[in-house]
């Protein structure tokens, strides 16, 4: 089973994941990043967080190539995958 590392990202930086799990697919890994940040946003929301920024960046465990983000930024979700290799995605 492939596994993948979860970057998380807010406003305080980077956090990456230096650990990884194991999922079926990439689809497996994005569903489980998405619930992930709704749990977070849950969170930062009891926190009354106005400026909330929280991503999730998907990375593979072979060469560490980006394949997908999952963020939110306000009020606004963004799932974002296959980019050209060596680029990431930008809040």
């Amino acid at each position: 089973m492939p596994r993948y590392f979860f970057d998380f990202r807010d406003e305080d930086g980077d956090h990456p994941d230096d650990v990884g799990l194991d999922f079926a697919n990439l689809a497996a890994a994005r569903a489980e990043a998405l619930k992930a940040l709704g749990e977070m946003v849950l969170e930062a929301s009891a926190d009354d967080r106005p400026e909330l920024f929280l991503a999730i960046d998907i990375r593979d465990g072979v060469g560490g190539r980006l394949l997908a983000s999952v963020a939110v930024s306000g009020t606004q979700i963004t799932v974002q995958e296959d980019w050209p290799p060596g680029t990431r995605a930008t809040h």
